[in-house]
């Protein structure tokens, strides 16, 4: 473990565990729309070589 992960887990407080799973989460969406664009973006490349 990284002396930050030390430092987060010494000070961690139910609220700053809570704030770090809300950024996993966003994290987390973010990342699934891109991945949603993404596929869009394929799909209307194949309409267009029909």
């Amino acid at each position: 473990t990284s002396p930050c992960d030390l430092k987060v887990g010494l000070l961690s407080t139910p609220q700053k565990r809570e704030k770090k799973e809300e950024k996993k989460m966003k994290r987390k969406e973010k990342k699934m729309e891109e991945e949603k664009d993404e596929e869009e973006e394929e799909e209307e490349e194949e309409n267009e070589t029909m």
